[in-house]
Protein backbone atom coordinates (compact mmCIF):
# COMPACT_ATOMS: atom_id res chain seq x y z
CA UNK A 1 0.00 0.00 0.00
CA UNK A 2 1.32 3.37 -0.64
CA UNK A 3 1.45 5.89 2.18
CA UNK A 4 1.99 8.56 0.71
CA UNK A 5 -0.82 11.10 0.50
CA UNK A 6 -1.51 14.73 -0.50
CA UNK A 7 -2.14 17.38 2.47
CA UNK A 8 -6.04 17.57 0.76
CA UNK A 9 -6.36 13.35 1.15
CA UNK A 10 -5.29 13.80 4.93
CA UNK A 11 -6.92 16.47 5.88
CA UNK A 12 -9.89 15.24 4.50
CA UNK A 13 -9.32 11.88 7.11
CA UNK A 14 -12.16 11.30 9.24
CA UNK A 15 -11.43 11.03 13.63
CA UNK A 16 -11.62 7.67 15.13
CA UNK A 17 -13.77 8.15 18.73
CA UNK A 18 -13.16 5.33 20.05
CA UNK A 19 -16.73 3.95 21.19
CA UNK A 20 -17.06 0.46 19.39
CA UNK A 21 -17.56 -2.09 21.49
CA UNK A 22 -16.88 -5.96 20.10
CA UNK A 23 -20.85 -7.37 19.87
CA UNK A 24 -19.92 -11.16 18.27
CA UNK A 25 -17.72 -14.16 19.54
CA UNK A 26 -15.42 -13.44 16.33
CA UNK A 27 -15.01 -9.92 17.42
CA UNK A 28 -13.92 -10.68 20.68
CA UNK A 29 -11.60 -13.39 19.77
CA UNK A 30 -10.09 -11.02 17.36
CA UNK A 31 -9.59 -8.50 20.09
CA UNK A 32 -7.73 -11.04 22.53
CA UNK A 33 -5.48 -12.14 19.56
CA UNK A 34 -4.35 -8.76 18.75
CA UNK A 35 -3.85 -7.51 22.23
CA UNK A 36 -1.66 -10.72 23.60
CA UNK A 37 0.58 -9.72 19.85
CA UNK A 38 0.79 -6.51 21.14
CA UNK A 39 1.54 -7.12 24.35
CA UNK A 40 4.08 -10.12 23.40
CA UNK A 41 5.89 -7.65 20.84
CA UNK A 42 6.11 -5.12 24.07
CA UNK A 43 7.84 -7.48 25.97
CA UNK A 44 10.02 -8.78 23.36
CA UNK A 45 11.10 -5.06 22.26
CA UNK A 46 11.54 -3.79 25.58
CA UNK A 47 13.78 -7.16 25.99
CA UNK A 48 11.65 -7.87 29.29
CA UNK A 49 9.93 -10.97 30.64
CA UNK A 50 6.05 -11.50 29.59
CA UNK A 51 4.10 -10.43 32.43
CA UNK A 52 0.58 -11.46 32.97
CA UNK A 53 -1.60 -8.18 33.11
CA UNK A 54 -4.33 -8.35 35.42
CA UNK A 55 -7.96 -8.87 34.78
CA UNK A 56 -8.68 -5.31 34.60
CA UNK A 57 -6.21 -4.22 32.75
CA UNK A 58 -6.16 -6.92 30.08
CA UNK A 59 -10.19 -5.69 29.86
CA UNK A 60 -9.21 -2.36 29.06
CA UNK A 61 -6.64 -2.82 26.96
CA UNK A 62 -9.03 -5.37 24.74
CA UNK A 63 -11.54 -2.89 24.75
CA UNK A 64 -9.30 0.13 23.59
CA UNK A 65 -8.26 -2.44 20.57
CA UNK A 66 -11.68 -3.14 19.79
CA UNK A 67 -12.81 0.64 19.52
CA UNK A 68 -9.33 1.73 17.85
CA UNK A 69 -9.16 -1.37 14.86
CA UNK A 70 -13.11 -0.53 14.02
CA UNK A 71 -13.00 2.36 13.15
CA UNK A 72 -9.54 1.94 11.47
CA UNK A 73 -11.04 -0.60 9.14
CA UNK A 74 -14.22 2.08 8.61
CA UNK A 75 -11.75 4.70 7.54
CA UNK A 76 -9.57 2.15 5.53
CA UNK A 77 -12.39 1.87 2.91
CA UNK A 78 -12.28 6.12 2.34
CA UNK A 79 -11.06 6.77 -1.16
CA UNK A 80 -11.05 10.76 -0.04
CA UNK A 81 -8.74 10.33 2.47
CA UNK A 82 -6.68 7.03 1.07
CA UNK A 83 -7.50 4.99 3.51
CA UNK A 84 -6.32 7.72 6.57
CA UNK A 85 -7.53 8.24 9.82
CA UNK A 86 -6.93 10.44 12.64
CA UNK A 87 -6.85 10.01 16.60
CA UNK A 88 -5.93 13.01 18.88
CA UNK A 89 -2.73 12.02 21.43
CA UNK A 90 -4.17 14.47 23.82
CA UNK A 91 -7.00 12.73 26.14
CA UNK A 92 -9.49 15.93 26.52
CA UNK A 93 -10.22 14.88 23.00
CA UNK A 94 -10.99 11.55 23.77
CA UNK A 95 -12.15 11.90 27.63
CA UNK A 96 -15.35 10.02 26.51
CA UNK A 97 -13.64 7.49 24.21
CA UNK A 98 -12.82 3.70 25.37
CA UNK A 99 -9.42 4.39 23.80
CA UNK A 100 -7.34 4.59 27.01
CA UNK A 101 -3.65 6.44 27.03
CA UNK A 102 -1.64 3.56 27.34
CA UNK A 103 -3.30 1.55 24.55
CA UNK A 104 -3.08 4.01 22.25
CA UNK A 105 0.67 4.49 22.93
CA UNK A 106 1.48 1.16 22.22
CA UNK A 107 -0.66 0.73 19.42
CA UNK A 108 1.42 3.60 18.02
CA UNK A 109 4.69 2.11 19.10
CA UNK A 110 4.38 -1.55 18.54
CA UNK A 111 1.59 -1.91 15.65
CA UNK A 112 4.11 -0.32 12.99
CA UNK A 113 6.77 -3.12 14.05
CA UNK A 114 4.32 -5.72 13.42
CA UNK A 115 4.04 -4.16 9.98
CA UNK A 116 0.00 -3.88 10.98
CA UNK A 117 0.33 0.63 10.63
CA UNK A 118 0.56 3.01 8.41
CA UNK A 119 1.62 6.32 10.15
CA UNK A 120 1.70 9.69 8.74
CA UNK A 121 3.19 12.42 10.74
CA UNK A 122 1.69 15.46 11.98
CA UNK A 123 1.66 18.32 9.77
CA UNK A 124 0.83 22.16 9.54
CA UNK A 125 -1.02 24.09 7.31
CA UNK A 126 -0.24 27.65 6.90
CA UNK A 127 -3.04 29.85 6.34
CA UNK A 128 -3.87 33.35 6.75
CA UNK A 129 -7.66 35.02 7.34
CA UNK A 130 -8.68 38.21 5.68
CA UNK A 131 -6.12 41.22 7.27
CA UNK A 132 -4.29 38.76 9.76
CA UNK A 133 -0.94 37.54 9.16
CA UNK A 134 -0.08 34.43 8.36
CA UNK A 135 -0.05 31.54 11.00
CA UNK A 136 -0.34 27.93 11.25
CA UNK A 137 -3.28 25.52 12.08
CA UNK A 138 -1.77 21.77 13.41
CA UNK A 139 -3.37 18.44 11.89
CA UNK A 140 -2.19 15.23 14.47
CA UNK A 141 -0.64 11.78 12.76
CA UNK A 142 -2.77 10.10 11.06
CA UNK A 143 -3.40 6.05 10.54
CA UNK A 144 -3.78 3.36 8.13
CA UNK A 145 -4.03 -0.04 8.68
CA UNK A 146 -1.63 -2.28 6.33
CA UNK A 147 -2.79 -5.22 4.23
CA UNK A 148 -1.24 -7.27 6.56
CA UNK A 149 -3.80 -6.03 9.43
CA UNK A 150 -6.78 -6.06 7.14
CA UNK A 151 -5.55 -9.87 6.05
CA UNK A 152 -5.05 -10.53 9.94
CA UNK A 153 -8.61 -9.41 10.61
CA UNK A 154 -10.12 -11.11 7.80
CA UNK A 155 -9.16 -14.43 9.18
CA UNK A 156 -11.33 -14.13 12.10
CA UNK A 157 -14.39 -13.78 9.09
CA UNK A 158 -13.82 -9.94 9.80
CA UNK A 159 -13.42 -6.90 7.18
CA UNK A 160 -14.33 -3.32 6.44
CA UNK A 161 -18.03 -4.23 4.97
CA UNK A 162 -18.53 -6.45 8.13
CA UNK A 163 -17.86 -4.41 10.87
CA UNK A 164 -21.90 -3.55 11.89
CA UNK A 165 -21.75 -7.01 12.10
CA UNK A 166 -19.14 -7.67 14.58
CA UNK A 167 -18.93 -4.02 16.38
CA UNK A 168 -21.63 -1.68 17.93
CA UNK A 169 -21.38 1.86 19.10
CA UNK A 170 -20.81 2.33 22.94
CA UNK A 171 -23.65 4.98 23.06
CA UNK A 172 -23.65 4.82 26.84
CA UNK A 173 -20.23 7.34 26.03
CA UNK A 174 -21.60 9.84 24.06
CA UNK A 175 -22.54 13.15 25.50
CA UNK A 176 -25.41 14.53 24.52
CA UNK A 177 -24.55 18.01 25.61
CA UNK A 178 -20.29 19.12 25.12
CA UNK A 179 -19.01 22.57 24.90
CA UNK A 180 -15.71 24.02 23.16
CA UNK A 181 -13.51 26.84 24.10
CA UNK A 182 -13.32 29.96 21.52
CA UNK A 183 -10.49 29.78 19.50
CA UNK A 184 -7.49 30.53 20.47
CA UNK A 185 -4.01 30.68 19.32
CA UNK A 186 -0.75 29.52 20.88
CA UNK A 187 2.75 31.10 20.91
CA UNK A 188 3.41 29.99 17.72
CA UNK A 189 0.56 30.85 15.68
CA UNK A 190 -1.32 27.32 16.15
CA UNK A 191 -5.56 27.26 16.74
CA UNK A 192 -6.85 25.70 19.18
CA UNK A 193 -10.99 25.37 20.06
CA UNK A 194 -10.46 22.50 22.73
CA UNK A 195 -13.57 20.73 24.92
CA UNK A 196 -14.35 21.70 28.02
CA UNK A 197 -16.56 21.41 30.90
CA UNK A 198 -19.94 21.96 31.27
CA UNK A 199 -19.93 25.45 32.34
CA UNK A 200 -23.22 25.16 34.81
CA UNK A 201 -26.58 27.12 33.91
CA UNK A 202 -30.28 26.67 34.63
CA UNK A 203 -30.27 25.70 30.60
CA UNK A 204 -27.68 22.93 31.04
CA UNK A 205 -30.55 20.37 32.02
CA UNK A 206 -33.61 21.45 29.75
CA UNK A 207 -31.42 21.28 26.83
CA UNK A 208 -29.86 17.65 27.83
CA UNK A 209 -33.51 16.79 28.03
CA UNK A 210 -34.42 17.41 24.52
CA UNK A 211 -31.13 16.01 22.81
CA UNK A 212 -31.66 12.80 24.82
CA UNK A 213 -35.57 13.13 23.99
CA UNK A 214 -34.61 13.45 20.43
CA UNK A 215 -31.98 10.37 20.43
CA UNK A 216 -34.49 8.13 22.13
CA UNK A 217 -37.24 9.02 19.27
CA UNK A 218 -34.52 8.70 16.51
CA UNK A 219 -33.43 5.02 17.66
CA UNK A 220 -37.06 3.91 17.54
CA UNK A 221 -36.46 4.05 13.24
CA UNK A 222 -35.01 1.37 10.86
CA UNK A 223 -32.55 4.10 9.01
CA UNK A 224 -30.03 2.91 6.54
CA UNK A 225 -27.44 2.42 5.19
CA UNK A 226 -25.86 4.47 7.69
CA UNK A 227 -25.88 3.51 11.65
CA UNK A 228 -29.04 5.14 13.64
CA UNK A 229 -27.52 8.09 15.20
CA UNK A 230 -26.88 9.29 18.73
CA UNK A 231 -26.22 12.92 18.37
CA UNK A 232 -24.35 15.59 21.04
CA UNK A 233 -25.08 19.16 20.67
CA UNK A 234 -21.77 21.05 20.62
CA UNK A 235 -22.00 24.76 22.06
CA UNK A 236 -19.02 26.78 21.24
CA UNK A 237 -16.94 30.07 22.95
CA UNK A 238 -17.71 28.26 26.21
CA UNK A 239 -14.93 29.91 27.71
CA UNK A 240 -16.62 33.84 27.22
CA UNK A 241 -18.05 35.20 30.15
CA UNK A 242 -21.22 35.90 28.36
CA UNK A 243 -21.53 32.10 27.60
CA UNK A 244 -25.33 30.94 28.35
CA UNK A 245 -25.52 27.98 25.99
CA UNK A 246 -26.36 30.66 23.30
CA UNK A 247 -23.26 30.21 20.83
CA UNK A 248 -23.13 27.37 18.19
CA UNK A 249 -25.41 24.40 19.15
CA UNK A 250 -25.72 22.09 16.38
CA UNK A 251 -26.30 18.83 16.39
CA UNK A 252 -23.51 16.12 15.67
CA UNK A 253 -23.97 12.60 14.97
CA UNK A 254 -21.10 10.95 16.84
CA UNK A 255 -21.73 7.23 16.21
CA UNK A 256 -18.28 6.12 13.48
CA UNK A 257 -19.50 6.33 9.95
CA UNK A 258 -22.29 8.98 10.27
CA UNK A 259 -24.16 10.18 7.36
CA UNK A 260 -23.07 14.00 8.17
CA UNK A 261 -19.88 12.65 6.92
CA UNK A 262 -20.78 11.33 3.94
CA UNK A 263 -21.47 13.37 0.70
CA UNK A 264 -24.37 14.76 -0.74
CA UNK A 265 -24.81 11.67 -3.40
CA UNK A 266 -24.74 9.04 -0.63
CA UNK A 267 -27.01 10.67 1.53
CA UNK A 268 -29.30 10.65 -0.50
CA UNK A 269 -29.24 7.22 -0.29
CA UNK A 270 -30.79 7.03 2.83
CA UNK A 271 -33.63 5.32 3.73
CA UNK A 272 -36.19 5.69 6.91
CA UNK A 273 -38.39 2.38 7.34
CA UNK A 274 -37.98 1.63 3.87
CA UNK A 275 -38.95 4.78 2.84
CA UNK A 276 -36.69 7.29 0.45
CA UNK A 277 -35.80 10.45 1.90
CA UNK A 278 -35.40 14.04 0.45
CA UNK A 279 -32.91 16.62 1.99
CA UNK A 280 -34.28 20.37 2.49
CA UNK A 281 -31.86 22.74 2.78
CA UNK A 282 -32.39 26.43 4.07
CA UNK A 283 -30.28 28.61 0.96
CA UNK A 284 -28.21 31.32 2.73
CA UNK A 285 -28.96 30.51 6.37
CA UNK A 286 -27.16 32.83 8.00
CA UNK A 287 -27.42 35.52 5.50
CA UNK A 288 -31.22 35.12 5.94
CA UNK A 289 -30.74 35.11 9.58
CA UNK A 290 -28.94 37.84 10.00
CA UNK A 291 -30.76 40.42 7.51
CA UNK A 292 -33.89 39.24 9.00
CA UNK A 293 -32.77 40.01 12.89
CA UNK A 294 -31.58 43.48 11.30
CA UNK A 295 -35.16 44.25 9.77
CA UNK A 296 -34.19 43.90 6.14
CA UNK A 297 -35.07 40.74 5.56
CA UNK A 298 -34.09 39.00 1.93
CA UNK A 299 -36.97 38.14 -0.32
CA UNK A 300 -37.66 34.19 -0.06
CA UNK A 301 -37.50 34.30 -4.02
CA UNK A 302 -34.33 34.71 -4.79
CA UNK A 303 -30.79 33.66 -4.68
CA UNK A 304 -29.12 36.40 -2.76
CA UNK A 305 -25.42 35.30 -4.31
CA UNK A 306 -26.51 35.41 -7.93
CA UNK A 307 -25.06 39.05 -8.57
CA UNK A 308 -23.97 40.61 -11.56
CA UNK A 309 -20.15 41.14 -11.76
CA UNK A 310 -19.24 38.48 -9.38
CA UNK A 311 -19.72 34.75 -9.51
CA UNK A 312 -21.68 33.08 -7.15
CA UNK A 313 -19.32 31.34 -5.39
CA UNK A 314 -16.91 33.87 -4.57
CA UNK A 315 -20.50 35.94 -3.59
CA UNK A 316 -21.26 33.64 -1.13
CA UNK A 317 -17.73 33.07 0.58
CA UNK A 318 -17.36 37.03 0.66
CA UNK A 319 -20.87 37.31 2.57
CA UNK A 320 -19.59 34.09 5.10
CA UNK A 321 -16.52 36.24 5.53
CA UNK A 322 -18.12 39.35 6.52
CA UNK A 323 -20.73 38.09 8.57
CA UNK A 324 -17.50 35.33 10.34
CA UNK A 325 -15.19 38.35 10.21
CA UNK A 326 -17.75 41.02 11.22
CA UNK A 327 -16.23 43.62 8.86
CA UNK A 328 -15.90 44.02 5.09
CA UNK A 329 -13.05 42.20 3.92
CA UNK A 330 -9.58 43.69 3.45
CA UNK A 331 -8.25 40.73 1.71
CA UNK A 332 -8.86 37.46 0.55
CA UNK A 333 -7.95 34.33 2.87
CA UNK A 334 -4.11 33.02 1.24
CA UNK A 335 -5.00 30.22 -1.08
CA UNK A 336 -8.66 31.74 -1.86
CA UNK A 337 -7.50 32.51 -5.56
CA UNK A 338 -5.66 29.52 -6.46
CA UNK A 339 -8.83 27.69 -4.61
CA UNK A 340 -10.74 29.72 -6.93
CA UNK A 341 -8.89 28.82 -10.28
CA UNK A 342 -8.67 25.15 -9.40
CA UNK A 343 -12.78 24.96 -9.11
CA UNK A 344 -12.55 26.48 -12.83
CA UNK A 345 -13.63 30.35 -11.44
CA UNK A 346 -10.06 32.31 -11.70
CA UNK A 347 -10.36 35.79 -10.20
CA UNK A 348 -8.91 38.57 -12.39
CA UNK A 349 -6.38 40.70 -10.03
CA UNK A 350 -8.87 43.64 -10.06
CA UNK A 351 -11.11 42.08 -8.16
CA UNK A 352 -10.10 42.41 -4.64
CA UNK A 353 -11.16 41.54 -1.66
CA UNK A 354 -12.81 44.53 -1.02
CA UNK A 355 -14.00 45.81 -4.32
CA UNK A 356 -15.76 41.92 -3.60
CA UNK A 357 -17.21 43.16 -0.23
CA UNK A 358 -18.72 46.58 -2.15
CA UNK A 359 -20.46 44.94 -4.77
CA UNK A 360 -22.23 42.44 -2.07
CA UNK A 361 -22.97 46.35 0.43
CA UNK A 362 -24.47 47.93 -2.49
CA UNK A 363 -26.81 44.98 -3.10
CA UNK A 364 -27.68 44.42 0.17
CA UNK A 365 -26.91 47.68 2.11
CA UNK A 366 -27.96 45.48 5.76
CA UNK A 367 -24.01 44.31 5.43
CA UNK A 368 -22.91 47.31 6.50
CA UNK A 369 -23.94 46.31 9.64
CA UNK A 370 -21.71 43.57 10.30
CA UNK A 371 -19.36 45.31 12.47
CA UNK A 372 -22.23 47.24 14.66
CA UNK A 373 -24.78 43.86 15.34
CA UNK A 374 -24.53 41.28 18.14
CA UNK A 375 -24.78 38.89 15.41
CA UNK A 376 -21.58 36.53 15.30
CA UNK A 377 -20.93 33.47 13.47
CA UNK A 378 -21.54 31.59 16.83
CA UNK A 379 -25.23 33.67 17.42
CA UNK A 380 -26.18 33.41 13.97
CA UNK A 381 -25.14 29.61 14.07
CA UNK A 382 -27.14 29.07 17.25
CA UNK A 383 -30.40 30.74 15.85
CA UNK A 384 -29.63 28.38 13.18
CA UNK A 385 -29.48 25.37 15.13
CA UNK A 386 -32.27 26.05 16.93
CA UNK A 387 -34.68 26.77 13.65
CA UNK A 388 -33.83 23.32 13.32
CA UNK A 389 -34.08 21.69 16.45
CA UNK A 390 -37.50 23.05 17.10
CA UNK A 391 -38.75 21.94 13.57
CA UNK A 392 -37.53 18.71 14.99
CA UNK A 393 -39.34 19.08 17.92
CA UNK A 394 -42.69 19.80 16.37
CA UNK A 395 -42.73 17.14 13.67
CA UNK A 396 -42.21 14.48 16.35
CA UNK A 397 -44.67 15.74 18.38
CA UNK A 398 -47.12 17.05 15.77
CA UNK A 399 -46.91 13.64 13.36
CA UNK A 400 -44.45 11.44 15.09
CA UNK A 401 -42.10 12.43 11.64
CA UNK A 402 -38.31 11.84 12.44
CA UNK A 403 -35.90 14.43 10.64
CA UNK A 404 -32.05 14.09 10.72
CA UNK A 405 -30.08 17.27 10.74
CA UNK A 406 -27.23 18.07 8.42
CA UNK A 407 -25.91 21.84 9.46
CA UNK A 408 -28.54 23.65 8.29
CA UNK A 409 -31.27 21.06 6.24
CA UNK A 410 -33.13 18.34 7.46
CA UNK A 411 -33.24 14.70 5.73
CA UNK A 412 -36.67 13.49 5.95
CA UNK A 413 -39.08 10.57 4.78
CA UNK A 414 -40.03 11.98 1.01
CA UNK A 415 -44.12 11.49 2.03
CA UNK A 416 -43.42 14.11 4.58
CA UNK A 417 -41.71 16.80 2.87
CA UNK A 418 -44.66 19.14 2.84
CA UNK A 419 -45.47 19.38 6.36
CA UNK A 420 -41.61 19.97 7.32
CA UNK A 421 -41.03 22.51 4.79
CA UNK A 422 -43.92 24.39 6.24
CA UNK A 423 -42.91 23.35 9.86
CA UNK A 424 -39.19 24.73 9.03
CA UNK A 425 -40.79 28.12 7.37
CA UNK A 426 -42.69 28.55 10.40
CA UNK A 427 -39.63 28.14 12.52
CA UNK A 428 -37.39 30.28 10.95
CA UNK A 429 -40.18 32.75 11.01
CA UNK A 430 -40.47 32.59 14.64
CA UNK A 431 -36.53 33.06 15.03
CA UNK A 432 -35.50 34.79 11.97
CA UNK A 433 -38.35 37.55 11.12
CA UNK A 434 -37.89 36.51 8.06
CA UNK A 435 -38.98 33.57 5.17
CA UNK A 436 -36.62 31.16 4.25
CA UNK A 437 -35.95 30.00 0.34
CA UNK A 438 -35.98 25.96 0.82
CA UNK A 439 -34.33 23.54 -1.38
CA UNK A 440 -35.07 19.89 -2.12
CA UNK A 441 -32.64 17.07 -2.99
CA UNK A 442 -34.43 13.93 -3.51
CA UNK A 443 -32.88 10.62 -4.06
Amino acid sequence: MNLKATPEQLRAARMIRGQMRPNSEDAFSLCVAVEEITRTERNHVKNTALRAPTKKRLRTARQAIGAFLAELLLGSTQTASMGFSYCPSAHQHRKDSLLDDTTFRQIKDIWPKLGWLDIQTGFNDAFASGSERMSSRGFCARFRPTSKLIEFCRSFGICSNSIWDHFSPDRRSIPPIAVKKGKTRDQYGRVSRGSMPLPPSDKLDTETDRVESVNEFISAFDIAPFPTPTFTRIFNNGDQPNFDYDMGGRLYDRVPNSYQSQSSELRQTITIEGEATVEIDISASHFRIFSGLRGQPLEANIDPYCIDGLNRAVAKRTVNLMLTQQRPLERWPMGFRKEMAEAGIPLPKSMTASKASQIMIDAYPVLTEVSVANLDWSKLQHIESEILFSAMERLREASDTPALPVHDSLIVPASKAAIVEETLRDCFKARANAEPRLKRECS
